[in-house]
Formats: structure tokens, sequence, C-alpha cells
């Protein structure tokens, strides 16, 4: 599915603001739909902020589930990695971060209580519950004082893929094919495939998110991908580009993968991420608290181009992937401005106070 998510309004940081987003669909693709046209975070505030917890309340409204990842760093380390639900209908939501949360699996060292005077690096991205990016803000704290939270960036993300979570099925000789995925082109896959059940007797079920997912099929002597391409100008200097998916290897699974990404810039330079994904068994866990793996680029330039490549090296045994996304979160700087908070449906709770 293409998004276009146009803002209107930033966050804001200690004080009652809203961001108002409004999509557009591309009709591209069957992923698209009319929902996720209204994202409302009407406030990001300091709470509790201490040197052994940081707390933040964060007002959410949406017209369809979402879920929203907080991830802090301290000393270059991940300290809380956390994902949760905004509400839906009603899109009243508080979200506390209680010091060491290691809910992902991505904060293995917990370096609780922090040292005072340092920074601490905020990182809150909305998803839709299919795993698509659509806003993100970073902010910076310093340790123990509850008075420096401030936005230094935010904006929405634009996702790039088509049919990322491989619900639609693709052709083969021009006519449908299910174990074909729409807008993915395989290499040397004649034994891997689209699956949307659970694929006894290949050794479970593929699908993170949606009914469908990606199983490779490991081979001694074949190393196999799937890959799609996209081509369009977006985003500036100082933008981030951020490859995300999720991987589910089963017993005796050996070779291992890797996400990657192939960037081509207005500056005619070239960039690749890459994220692999490791061998023997490792779950995809209950959603959405899976292990994400991911890699951030920051744009020296706008982006013109750009190959995903989902790739399985040699090896034995099966391993699944799903919702794979590359998004682009702008930067938008906008100056804030400061507005009542929006009637929402149903039984409001005002977690901000205020109004």
């Amino acid at each position: 599915m293409s998004r276009k998510w146009k803002l209107a309004l930033p966050l804001c940081i200690s004080a009652i603001c809203v961001v108002l987003l409004g999509m557009t669909i591309s009709a591209q693709g069957p992923e698209s739909r009319d929902t996720g046209n209204v994202v409302v975070i009407t406030g990001v505030q300091a709470g509790i902020n201490t040197c052994a917890y940081q707390a933040v309340s964060i007002y959410i409204r949406t017209d369809e589930p979402l879920y929203l990842a907080v991830t802090i760093i301290y000393d270059g380390q991940i300290v809380t990695d956390n994902v949760t639900a905004a509400s839906y209908p009603d899109g009243i939501f508080t979200f506390a971060g209680l010091g060491y949360d290691n809910a992902r699996g991505r904060a293995p060292v917990n370096l609780w209580p922090l040292t005072p005077g340092k920074k601490v690096k905020w990182f809150l991205t909305l998803f839709t519950a299919d795993w698509e990016p659509v806003y993100e803000a970073r902010s910076v704290a310093n340790s123990c004082d509850a008075t420096t939270l401030s936005s230094t960036t935010h904006g929405p993300a634009y996702q790039l893929m088509e049919n990322h979570s491989f619900e639609a099925q693709g052709q083969v000789g021009g006519v449908l094919n299910p174990e074909a995925a729409m807008f993915w082109k395989r290499l040397n896959a004649a034994n891997d495939s689209r699956v949307c059940s659970t694929p006894t007797p290949r050794g479970g079920s593929s699908n993170y998110v949606g009914e469908c997912g990606f199983l490779f099929i490991a081979d001694a002597g074949v190393k196999t991908k799937v890959k799609q391409k996209y081509t369009g100008t977006i985003g500036q200097s100082g933008d981030i580009v951020y490859l995300n998916g999720f991987a589910q290897s089963f017993t005796g699974y050996s070779g291992g993968g890797k996400f990657k990404a192939i960037l081509t810039l207005a500056n005619g330079t070239t960039h690749t991420m890459v994220r692999a994904f490791p061998t023997g068994l490792s779950l995809y866990g209950t959603f959405p608290n899976a292990y994400p793996y991911d890699a951030f680029f920051v744009l020296p330039a706008p982006l013109v181009s750009a190959t995903v490549v989902i790739e399985q090296k040699y090896g034995t045994g099966n391993v699944a992937v799903d919702a794979v996304t590359l998004s682009v979160f702008t930067n938008s700087n906008t100056a804030l401005r400061a507005l009542p908070i929006p009637p929402a449906p149903g039984a409001a709770i005002n977690v901000l106070g205020g109004v």
C-alpha cells in the first residue's frame, strides 16, 4: 500500500498541542483502504523523571488501531524498548516508561539508575496494526531532570513498500498464483513461497501480522531471495530511512538470512542497509512484542530509488518473514502552536489535564 501523510500541525512537548495527519490513498496495490485518515497526538509531557524512573504522558486519537513503540537510549545503550496499543475507537491513551523495560528483547543490559546530567534519547513511533510506520517523534531529556524533555524532530513516515505483509497473491505466467506475492520478484526461490496458513509439514505458521507471510526453505547449494524496487524522489537531507522486518526460524534452521535495502540518492551515491536474522530457533513471539530486525540511515540527500531484498543463504531448515517495511521519517521542524484538544468519540479521558 502506498500512503501519503500530510502534516498539519506538529507534536508538542510539555504543552497541550495537536498533530493532525490527513492521509490520502494512492490506488496502487491491494492494500489500499479508507481507514487511517486521522491520527492525533495531543501532548507528550514529562511526568516523573528521576535517576531510576522516567515517564511521559501521551494523548492519541485515531480512527483505526495503532501501536506506539517507545525506545529509550542512554549512554549508547537501549534501556527501554516497548510497544503498546493506542485504544480504538475512543483513541484515548496514556503511556508511562517504567524504567528498564525489555518487552521486545533489545535492551539486554539494565543501566538504571541513571547518572545525573547525561542525555537520554526518546524515540516514539506510531505503527498501524499491520506494522507500517505513520509518525515519529524524537526527543532528548537530561537524566534525573523532569524539565528538559523537548521535541527535536517529529513528522510523518512514508512507507515505500507495496504488499509489505504478503497478503496479496501475485502472478506466475500471467495467472494468479497463491504462492507468489504481488510486487515481489523471486530469484532461485522455487522451493520458497507465500504461505497463508500453517505450512504443515514445513514447520510452523509463517505470518506475523495478517493471514500471510513468506517462507524460505533453506538449501545447502542455492542462495535464494525475494526483492522489490521503489522508484521516486522522496525525503531531504536529515530525514531518516527505516528498514524493518520480522523473521521466525524453526528448529534445525542454519545458514541465516538478512533484510537488505540498497538506496540510491540524488547526489549520485548509494548506501546499503543490512540487518541479519539468526540461525536456530527464533520465534515471532506474541504480537506486537516480537523482535524487530531493523536498520536506520540518515539521508545526506533525497532518496531517488531503493531495492529491498530478503535473502536466504546456504543452509537447512525453514525461516519465515513478514511485515517488511522501508519508510522515510520526515523532519518537519514546524513551529509549535497550542490548540484545544478536539472532542474524541466515546467516553473521553483527558490524560493531560487542563482542558
